[in-house]
């Protein structure tokens, strides 16, 4: 990794120029390196591929110090994005813990069907938002994941740390709810729990994701 980006491995993509060769048209100052891969082996992650020039044909061009470069990029579920976030939290547990909404929130490709949330307003991590009273806080190593059929509908909410974490949180849908997404306005409406410990539901959440834009 670098940064925090994932080096591909490169049994998973393929090289299509012939000898590694980038032709640059007279008059122009840019080539292209034609890569042939298959999207859904660089779900949820942003890969960076490292570029070198190492020689040059023509003997009136040298190599300047700009000779290496990256490429960074990433592929995204249809559900991926920014969102504004309403509905209701309850905690049964700790009344002083209540929701934040409305709020901001990132839905994060995990897979080709599934994405997590992400707070971009105060942790700056995968977690979902709450207050403490009137300050901002999170749940710790507690992240929903929610996976979608071909249908739109939520299948199954998950906490991206583990089912449970080692705190003792997970999740779990609520099927009460309505627990779908809805393309056309790019709505995501779903009711789920944060159980601790065990199976106990110690915190319901019913939620609407009205779709932003891109992240």
């Amino acid at each position: 990794e670098d940064d925090g980006y994932v080096i591909p491995d490169f049994t998973k993509y393929q090289i299509l120029n012939t000898g590694n060769k980038v032709t640059i048209p007279a008059g122009s100052k840019t080539g292209y390196i034609k890569v042939k891969f298959k999207p859904s082996d660089f779900l949820g992650e942003t890969f960076v591929f490292g570029i070198k020039i190492t020689a040059v044909s023509d003997a009136k061009y040298t190599i300047s110090n700009l000779s290496t470069g990256f490429v960074k990029f990433g592929i995204k579920n249809m559900y991926d994005g920014e969102y504004m976030i309403t509905g209701s939290m309850v905690d049964a547990a700790n009344a002083a813990l209540v929701g934040a909404y409305p709020h901001t929130a990132l839905l994060i490709t995990q897979d080709a069907t599934s994405v997590a949330m992400w707070d971009n307003v105060y942790g700056d991590y995968y977690y979902h938002l709450i207050k403490n009273g009137t300050s901002y806080s999170v749940y710790g190593s507690f992240s929903p994941k929610f996976k979608l059929d071909a249908n739109n509908n939520v299948v199954s909410v998950v906490n991206l740390y583990g089912q449970p974490a080692s705190n003792g949180r997970s999740a779990e849908l609520d099927p009460s709810g309505i627990n779908k997404y809805d393309p056309a306005t790019k709505t995501l409406r779903v009711k789920y729990w944060m159980n601790q410990p065990g199976s106990t539901h110690r915190t319901s959440f019913d939620e609407t994701m009205e779709y932003i834009g891109p992240r």
